[in-house]
Protein backbone atom coordinates (compact mmCIF):
# COMPACT_ATOMS: atom_id res chain seq x y z
CA UNK A 1 0.00 0.00 0.00
CA UNK A 2 1.36 3.48 -0.99
CA UNK A 3 1.19 6.32 0.77
CA UNK A 4 -1.34 9.60 -1.05
CA UNK A 5 0.92 12.28 -2.24
CA UNK A 6 1.21 15.01 0.10
CA UNK A 7 0.19 18.69 -1.88
CA UNK A 8 2.53 21.13 -1.17
CA UNK A 9 1.54 23.82 1.28
CA UNK A 10 1.27 27.64 -0.10
CA UNK A 11 4.05 29.91 0.64
CA UNK A 12 3.30 32.57 2.68
CA UNK A 13 3.21 36.07 1.40
CA UNK A 14 6.47 36.85 3.64
CA UNK A 15 8.44 33.87 2.53
CA UNK A 16 7.48 34.66 -1.10
CA UNK A 17 8.70 38.28 -0.51
CA UNK A 18 11.96 37.14 1.36
CA UNK A 19 12.70 34.39 -1.25
CA UNK A 20 11.75 36.80 -3.88
CA UNK A 21 14.55 39.57 -2.13
CA UNK A 22 17.07 37.08 -1.72
CA UNK A 23 16.91 35.47 -5.20
CA UNK A 24 16.93 38.45 -7.05
CA UNK A 25 16.49 41.49 -5.39
CA UNK A 26 19.92 41.68 -3.56
CA UNK A 27 22.12 40.42 -5.98
CA UNK A 28 20.91 42.47 -8.63
CA UNK A 29 21.71 45.60 -6.04
CA UNK A 30 25.09 44.50 -5.20
CA UNK A 31 25.40 44.35 -8.66
CA UNK A 32 24.69 47.58 -9.48
CA UNK A 33 26.59 48.91 -6.43
CA UNK A 34 29.15 47.18 -7.90
CA UNK A 35 29.45 49.03 -11.10
CA UNK A 36 28.14 52.34 -9.78
CA UNK A 37 31.85 53.82 -8.98
CA UNK A 38 32.83 55.91 -6.02
CA UNK A 39 30.75 58.73 -7.20
CA UNK A 40 27.67 56.47 -7.26
CA UNK A 41 28.41 55.24 -4.04
CA UNK A 42 28.71 58.70 -2.75
CA UNK A 43 25.46 59.11 -3.85
CA UNK A 44 23.81 55.90 -2.27
CA UNK A 45 25.35 57.19 0.89
CA UNK A 46 23.78 60.56 1.05
CA UNK A 47 20.39 59.38 0.16
CA UNK A 48 20.98 56.61 3.15
CA UNK A 49 22.33 59.72 5.46
CA UNK A 50 19.30 61.58 4.41
CA UNK A 51 16.96 59.44 5.03
CA UNK A 52 18.36 58.66 8.27
CA UNK A 53 18.14 62.46 8.93
CA UNK A 54 14.48 62.53 8.26
CA UNK A 55 14.06 59.62 9.97
CA UNK A 56 15.62 61.33 13.61
CA UNK A 57 15.20 65.09 12.86
CA UNK A 58 12.18 65.38 11.12
CA UNK A 59 9.63 63.23 12.29
CA UNK A 60 10.38 63.98 16.26
CA UNK A 61 9.61 67.67 14.81
CA UNK A 62 6.07 66.52 13.55
CA UNK A 63 5.13 64.96 16.56
CA UNK A 64 5.84 67.76 18.87
CA UNK A 65 4.34 70.77 16.50
CA UNK A 66 1.20 67.66 16.56
CA UNK A 67 1.50 67.83 20.60
CA UNK A 68 1.73 71.76 20.50
CA UNK A 69 -1.13 71.76 18.59
CA UNK A 70 -3.10 70.05 20.82
CA UNK A 71 -2.05 71.91 23.66
CA UNK A 72 -3.15 75.34 21.95
CA UNK A 73 -6.45 73.87 21.25
CA UNK A 74 -6.88 72.80 24.70
CA UNK A 75 -5.57 76.37 25.91
CA UNK A 76 -8.47 77.89 23.19
CA UNK A 77 -11.42 76.01 24.97
CA UNK A 78 -10.11 76.87 28.22
CA UNK A 79 -9.58 80.13 27.65
CA UNK A 80 -13.30 81.03 26.90
CA UNK A 81 -14.35 80.05 31.14
CA UNK A 82 -10.73 82.09 32.68
CA UNK A 83 -10.56 86.02 32.35
CA UNK A 84 -7.25 86.74 30.43
CA UNK A 85 -4.83 88.32 32.62
CA UNK A 86 -2.86 91.62 31.54
CA UNK A 87 0.98 91.18 30.14
CA UNK A 88 3.19 94.22 30.13
CA UNK A 89 4.01 96.63 32.04
CA UNK A 90 1.02 97.93 32.88
CA UNK A 91 0.14 95.10 34.67
CA UNK A 92 2.33 94.75 37.27
CA UNK A 93 1.04 98.89 38.08
CA UNK A 94 0.90 98.09 42.18
CA UNK A 95 4.96 96.88 42.07
CA UNK A 96 5.66 100.42 40.97
CA UNK A 97 6.27 103.37 42.87
CA UNK A 98 4.43 106.90 42.04
CA UNK A 99 5.88 109.93 40.30
CA UNK A 100 6.72 111.74 43.54
CA UNK A 101 8.86 108.79 44.41
CA UNK A 102 11.36 109.64 41.29
CA UNK A 103 14.04 111.81 43.16
CA UNK A 104 14.47 108.67 45.83
CA UNK A 105 14.98 106.34 43.00
CA UNK A 106 17.06 108.64 41.69
CA UNK A 107 19.24 108.49 45.63
CA UNK A 108 19.27 105.01 45.00
CA UNK A 109 21.46 105.69 41.80
CA UNK A 110 23.52 107.76 43.21
CA UNK A 111 24.24 105.86 46.18
CA UNK A 112 24.71 102.88 44.38
CA UNK A 113 27.35 105.19 42.25
CA UNK A 114 28.93 106.29 45.45
CA UNK A 115 29.12 102.60 46.37
CA UNK A 116 30.96 101.53 43.71
CA UNK A 117 33.41 104.58 44.14
CA UNK A 118 32.33 106.56 40.94
CA UNK A 119 31.64 110.59 40.66
CA UNK A 120 28.02 111.12 38.71
CA UNK A 121 29.13 114.77 37.81
CA UNK A 122 26.31 115.64 35.31
CA UNK A 123 22.93 113.40 34.07
CA UNK A 124 20.06 114.15 32.33
CA UNK A 125 16.54 113.06 32.16
CA UNK A 126 13.42 112.72 29.62
CA UNK A 127 9.96 111.85 30.60
CA UNK A 128 7.61 110.12 28.48
CA UNK A 129 4.02 108.97 29.58
CA UNK A 130 2.49 105.59 28.18
CA UNK A 131 -0.41 105.91 26.07
CA UNK A 132 -2.66 104.69 28.09
CA UNK A 133 -1.49 107.39 30.97
CA UNK A 134 -0.62 105.04 33.61
CA UNK A 135 2.62 104.87 33.45
CA UNK A 136 5.85 107.16 32.89
CA UNK A 137 9.29 106.46 31.55
CA UNK A 138 11.87 108.46 32.72
CA UNK A 139 14.90 107.77 30.20
CA UNK A 140 17.98 108.93 32.69
CA UNK A 141 21.53 109.37 30.82
CA UNK A 142 24.75 109.31 32.81
CA UNK A 143 28.54 109.59 32.02
CA UNK A 144 29.99 107.50 34.09
CA UNK A 145 33.84 107.08 34.11
CA UNK A 146 36.10 104.77 36.03
CA UNK A 147 37.52 101.19 36.21
CA UNK A 148 35.46 98.52 34.60
CA UNK A 149 34.45 96.32 37.90
CA UNK A 150 33.23 99.69 39.88
CA UNK A 151 31.23 100.51 37.08
CA UNK A 152 29.59 96.70 36.33
CA UNK A 153 29.63 96.72 39.94
CA UNK A 154 27.53 100.04 39.98
CA UNK A 155 25.21 99.29 37.13
CA UNK A 156 24.48 95.18 38.81
CA UNK A 157 23.48 97.60 42.43
CA UNK A 158 21.21 99.74 40.58
CA UNK A 159 19.42 97.27 38.90
CA UNK A 160 19.29 94.74 41.64
CA UNK A 161 17.95 97.57 44.03
CA UNK A 162 15.57 99.20 41.75
CA UNK A 163 13.35 96.24 40.00
CA UNK A 164 11.78 98.84 37.82
CA UNK A 165 14.90 100.15 35.84
CA UNK A 166 16.49 98.89 32.94
CA UNK A 167 19.62 99.84 31.15
CA UNK A 168 18.35 100.59 27.86
CA UNK A 169 21.89 101.60 26.48
CA UNK A 170 25.19 100.91 27.15
CA UNK A 171 28.24 102.24 25.41
CA UNK A 172 31.83 101.59 26.86
CA UNK A 173 34.96 103.59 25.60
CA UNK A 174 38.77 102.81 26.71
CA UNK A 175 41.49 105.75 25.37
CA UNK A 176 43.65 102.62 25.19
CA UNK A 177 44.20 98.70 25.95
CA UNK A 178 46.44 99.37 28.80
CA UNK A 179 44.29 102.04 30.43
CA UNK A 180 42.45 100.88 33.38
CA UNK A 181 39.61 103.55 33.17
CA UNK A 182 36.89 103.33 30.86
CA UNK A 183 34.26 105.87 30.03
CA UNK A 184 30.59 104.72 29.98
CA UNK A 185 27.40 106.50 28.90
CA UNK A 186 24.40 104.73 30.59
CA UNK A 187 20.92 105.22 29.76
CA UNK A 188 18.65 103.70 32.07
CA UNK A 189 15.07 103.38 31.94
CA UNK A 190 12.95 104.05 35.30
CA UNK A 191 9.12 103.49 35.35
CA UNK A 192 6.87 105.03 37.48
CA UNK A 193 2.92 104.76 38.01
CA UNK A 194 1.87 108.24 37.12
CA UNK A 195 -0.36 108.80 39.68
CA UNK A 196 1.70 110.31 42.68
Amino acid sequence: MSAAPVSPRPESPLARFMTRLGREWLPGIAWRLGHTGRVGLVGVGLIAASGIFYVSTHLPVVREVTALRADLEAARTQGGRRPVKAVGPESHLPALSGRNGMPDLLGVILAKATDAHLELDAGKYDVTTSKLGRITRYKVSLPVIGPYPQVRQFLDATLGALPAATISELSLERKSVADPVVEAQVRLSVFTRSEP
